[in-house]
């Protein structure tokens, strides 16, 4: 392999480019140049590939070519192929010069030398949304390729401000396509309803129901009390106290049931009570004021009830 070092036919090349890319790629291809001389041949392939970027010339190409095949570097190697590729085709169409007929001639061998010893990570957007990307820590541009090593590489993607990370396997002459994540919306606070006073709670009726039992409680623990003393009075009518008859033994055995009885309504009677007004002050629902009044009449061994709501 020769390397032609034609400064002369290189500025020419690149008058087409402005100025300032002109200057910096003639500085690259003299640290190009110099890499080269020193046998240092990874860097020089890098130097003339950076030059021909700012000022693409043939003669440039050929001499990256030339470094990549003595520095063995296949990936830069062939994102320099797909380079000369472009630039050959244009040629083609319009007849080649004697500088590009040589760059075919270098690219021919550097294809043969580069072949089966790379592959490709094209990464792509979600429809509509911006995403950046880096492969092995260098930034790529989305729906572009990547030309790298077969192996395992670290993809990150970037949407929304989140950076994901992704191990992606590239097999030899593959091109594998990695999707950015489409990023998840943030959900929108939504106001939530307060309960207003009187929208929730046990119905009315259910506080009136409470109260009825309540007083159907306490007028059966009056009545039962009333009972409880007429059987006393029986008792003592009878000269239990004083003498033992079997007319005894049954009225005092009626009396002591009397009594547990009365005991027993008036308990219930207490518990109705506080469970009524529980329920009336914290869990019934009141649309407008309301009141319940139960009265128990009980006279001559007979039991009234009555309720107002």
């Amino acid at each position: 392999m020769v390397l032609l070092l034609l400064a002369p036919i290189v500025a020419t090349r690149h008058a087409r480019a402005d100025d300032g890319a002109e200057a910096r790629a003639r500085d690259a291809y003299d640290r190009g140049s110099s890499a080269y001389k020193a046998g240092d041949f990874e860097r020089a392939a890098n130097e003339f590939a950076a030059a021909d970027g700012l000022a693409p010339s043939p003669v440039t190409l050929r001499a990256a070519l030339d470094a990549a095949m003595l520095a063995d570097d296949a990936v830069l190697g062939a994102e320099l192929l797909d380079r000369a590729g472009r630039a050959l085709q244009e040629a083609q169409a319009r007849g080649p010069t004697a500088s590009e007929s040589e760059l075919a001639g270098v690219a021919a061998t550097a294809r043969g030398r580069f072949a089966h010893r790379t592959g490709r990570i094209v990464v792509r957007c979600s429809s509509g949304v911006l995403c950046l990307a880096t492969v092995d820590g260098k930034p790529v541009e989305p729906s572009r390729a990547r030309i790298v090593s077969p192996g395992v590489h670290t993809v990150t993607l970037q949407t929304a401000g989140r950076a994901e990370p992704r191990l992606v396997e590239v097999p030899t002459d593959q091109v594998v396509e990695v999707v950015a994540p489409t990023p998840t919306p943030t959900p929108t606070p939504t106001a939530t309803a307060t309960p207003t006073p009187g929208s929730g709670g046990l119905s009315p009726a259910w506080f009136a129901t409470a109260a009825v039992a309540t007083g159907v409680a306490l007028g059966l623990g009056v009545w039962s009390g009333v009972d409880t003393l007429n059987q006393h009075a029986a008792f003592d009518d009878a000269g239990c106290l004083a003498r033992s008859a079997s007319s005894c033994s049954t009225l005092g055995s009626s009396g002591q049931s009397a009594q547990l009885r009365t005991n027993v309504l008036f308990v219930a009677t207490g518990v109705l009570a506080v469970t009524t007004a529980a329920i009336g002050v914290f869990a019934t629902r009141w649309h407008a004021p309301a009141a319940a009044s139960v009265g128990v009449d009980a006279h001559g061994g007979h039991l009234s009830l009555g309720a107002t709501f």
